[in-house]
């Protein structure tokens, strides 16, 4: 990012509730990516409107009410730190597996990257013809080094904390590795504390806890799908879904949709023209199927193997 304000490519402009970049030469706005972007909505993205200042054209996002992740950072206990450092890694995925946005156009600095209540992350990315950073590698080489950074800066920190420290520093270790681990290191966090005190009383017993993450492997075609929603469709419209099949005429627009439940995820075919099949079996239209880890999911002829 540095690079693109030095060379005088955008400018940045902090309104403090709101940020912007004025871009120097309208060349450098790509208008594919604008709409991808804004076809997204906030769903994982602050939201952006191209507006105009003195004449060039200028990226406004909303980030009012959000934190910034520089911020909350240094604020949280270990196992909420845990999630929220999961939920960036996991924006970061869905990023890249969008198929029409690139990592390398994320701003990939903490104190551009936004977070609400529930720490749900909204990222800025910059649809510019020219990238921030020189490739994919390099983007996530960069993220990688802040969250050690951030990590080695804290005054104290747990055995999860640096455990996740050490796995960012492993570069033989995929993003979706880091993720799928954290998710169940914060489970096991979340077990062992304390009860707060409440009035005694009988308490009904414990429910199962939910799968919050769930990922969907491709060998053929080395796709991985970070299914971290409660409800994600995935089809070939990008304006429509949580994750796009592209180059594959035999996908449906709309194609399947995974809700998660209190046991898991389920899939439902959303009326696709080739249908989606669950080990071998075509699902009918509309109808919930729980699924299971090891599971074979096929989307007309992309087939995936479930892991939760």
């Amino acid at each position: 990012m540095s690079h693109l304000t030095a060379e005088h490519i955008v400018t940045e402009m902090d309104y403090k509730e709101n940020i912007a970049y004025l871009l120097e030469d309208e060349k450098d706005f790509a208008a594919t990516e604008y709409k991808v972007l804004t076809a997204q909505g906030d769903d994982g993205y602050a939201p952006c409107m191209r507006m105009k200042y003195n004449g060039k054209i200028q990226l406004f996002y909303l980030t009012r009410n959000l934190k910034r992740f520089s911020e909350l950072f240094y604020t949280l206990d270990s196992n909420h730190l845990s999630v929220l450092i999961g939920n960036v890694l996991t924006a970061f995925i869905n990023v890249r597996n969008n198929g029409f946005l690139k990592c390398e156009n994320i701003v990939i600095s903490f104190d551009k990257i936004f977070v609400d209540s529930t720490f749900r992350v909204s990222l800025i990315y910059l649809p510019l013809a020219r990238s921030a950073y020189a490739d994919e590698g390099a983007a996530e080489n960069v993220l990688r080094t802040q969250l050690i950074k951030y990590i080695d800066a804290l005054p104290t920190a747990t055995k999860e904390v640096f455990s996740i420290r050490a796995m960012c520093a492993d570069g033989k270790l995929s993003l979706e590795k880091i993720v799928s681990r954290i998710g169940v290191s914060s489970e096991a966090s979340v077990k062992e504390e304390p009860a707060k005190e409440k009035p005694v009383q009988k308490e009904p017993p414990a429910k199962k806890p939910s799968v919050n993450t769930l990922i969907l492997s491709s060998a053929k075609d080395k796709r991985r799908i970070i299914v971290n929603r409660p409800v994600f469709l995935i089809g070939k419209n990008a304006a429509q879904v949580n994750y796009v099949i592209t180059a594959n005429n035999t996908v449906s627009r709309i194609h399947c949709k995974l809700v998660r439940t209190e046991n898991g995820y389920t899939v439902m075919d959303m009326n696709s023209s080739n249908g989606t099949f669950l080990n071998g079996k075509r699902l009918s239209p509309k109808v919930p199927v729980e699924l299971h880890h090891g599971d074979l999911l096929r989307l007309s002829n992309v087939e995936f193997s479930v892991n939760m």
